[in-house]
């Protein structure tokens, strides 16, 4: 009876102590990115797993007390650590100290010698430079986030940029190359250009370069594409980008100008055959093409240039136009732009003719003209004295006589102007060479 009593009492005593082990999630640690193996305890019955309840991480084996984490977030990262059978748990502070630099933007040089520029350490951190490939000289920069390098060596030199955490004992790197090439290359200023063509101003190849134009963007004839001056023809409007490309000891570097085409069109409207002497124009503002549109801003003046007429308003697209002259009244349309972005402004032009059809081959009694249509000639019939002149449709005189009987064989076939001056009046007629 006693002896079975002392087994219970033993039974009953490992029990409690069984029931009484707590989950341990071990001492928070602090890492510089690395991974971390956690420190939990084993359960002295059933299993324990890990849960994050803060940050991140990525757990190994969740069911494992002592588990690798990697990939922590930066900052406080929290985990629990669980145990199935008495419910109870505990968390640990894993502490990611992990930082970043930057040594700045890869450069390709004409001189041996180049600034850096890499990231500024923070209060506690210092950073230093080293040489992992070619060569170069920091003097006593060496500490210098804007140090100056020199004696760079002929292509490509890689230096590392090492920060220190005095605080945490981490440190961030990273990694720039220098090229040094030996020469330098410029392709010109940008341009803004309101025709088709222009010449370009980039710099000359030195000795042992092979240099080269080319095309980035755009659509364009280049003239000679080994000259640096070269001419630049048929730009369409738009923005049109060119490489002046270099080549020395295998090394290849370019540099672009960019081109901005704002040249655009214009309409003067259709040509018009008229019984009356007077019409209303029907002018446009401006058009140009997706690359460039042309917005709402825009001035524009019309002008005679061949015939007369009152032009009631000459700055309104579609104002009226009165006391035209008989025969072709040829009228210009300008409209110039200035709302582009460089400030630059561009002028186009078109031209629109009138035909007023009143027969002037009588005028007062006073002056006939015969034929007209003609072939080789025509006559002017009139006592008075007469001062006449053939106009052609961009108003040039292509000639000019005092004779009655005009000989038209050396004019080409199309519209001309007949301008007949008199001590009394001038007289105008469209004339059509056959």
């Amino acid at each position: 009876m006693k002896k079975i009593t002392v087994l219970f009492m033993s039974m009953l005593f490992s029990i409690i102590t069984i029931y009484a082990q707590n989950a341990d999630a071990g001492e928070d640690q602090e890492t510089c990115g690395e991974s971390v193996q956690l420190e939990g305890n084993m359960p002295a019955t059933g299993t324990g797993y890990w849960t994050i309840i803060g940050g991140g991480g990525v757990i190994e084996d969740s069911i494992d007390p002592t588990t690798i984490v990697t990939n922590f977030n930066e900052g406080i990262n929290t985990l629990q650590w669980n145990f199935v059978d008495n419910g109870t748990y505990d968390v640990v502070t894993i502490t990611n100290n992990m930082f970043y630099t930057n040594a700045g933007g890869d450069q390709v040089v004409s001189s041996p010698n180049t600034d850096m520029s890499a990231l500024l350490p923070e209060a506690g951190q210092e950073g230093t430079w080293s040489i992992l490939g070619g060569a170069g000289d920091f003097g006593g920069g060496i500490h210098a986030e804007d140090a100056t390098v020199t004696d760079l060596g002929y292509g490509v030199n890689t230096f590392r940029w090492t920060v220190l955490d005095a605080n945490t004992d981490c440190e961030a790197y990273d990694d720039v190359d220098i090229i040094y090439i030996g020469f330098s290359l410029s392709a010109g200023d940008d341009q803004v250009i309101c025709d088709d063509f222009t010449e370009m101003n980039a710099e000359s190849a030195s000795g042992g370069t092979i240099a080269y134009w080319s095309i980035t963007s755009g659509n364009c004839i280049i003239e000679n594409y080994d000259d640096s001056n070269t001419n630049i023809t048929n730009i369409e409007p738009g923005i049109l980008v060119l490489r002046w490309n270099a080549e020395n000891n295998g090394f290849v570097v370019y540099d672009e100008v960019i081109i901005y085409n704002y040249s655009f069109e214009t309409d003067a409207g259709l040509d018009q055959e008229l019984s009356e002497n007077n019409t209303q124009l029907e002018a446009t503002g401006g058009f140009g093409n997706n690359d460039l549109p042309i917005l709402d801003n825009w001035t524009g003046v019309w002008d005679i240039i061949v015939g007369d007429g009152i032009v009631s308003n000459n700055s309104l697209q579609n104002t009226d136009i009165t006391d035209l002259y008989s025969g072709l009244t040829t009228l210009r349309w300008t409209v110039e732009r200035t709302d582009y972005p460089s400030g630059e402004f561009c002028i186009a032009t078109d031209t629109v003719n009138l035909y007023l059809l009143t027969d002037i081959k009588v005028v007062d009694n006073q002056i006939s003209i015969f034929p007209n249509p003609a072939n080789d000639f025509i006559k002017i019939d009139s006592d008075l004295d007469c001062e006449t002149s053939i106009i052609d449709i961009t108003g040039k005189a292509i000639l000019q006589t005092t004779e009655k009987e005009i000989d038209l064989s050396n004019l080409e076939s199309g519209i001309y102007i007949l301008k007949i001056n008199t001590d009394k009046k001038t007289y105008t007629r469209k004339l059509i060479k056959q």
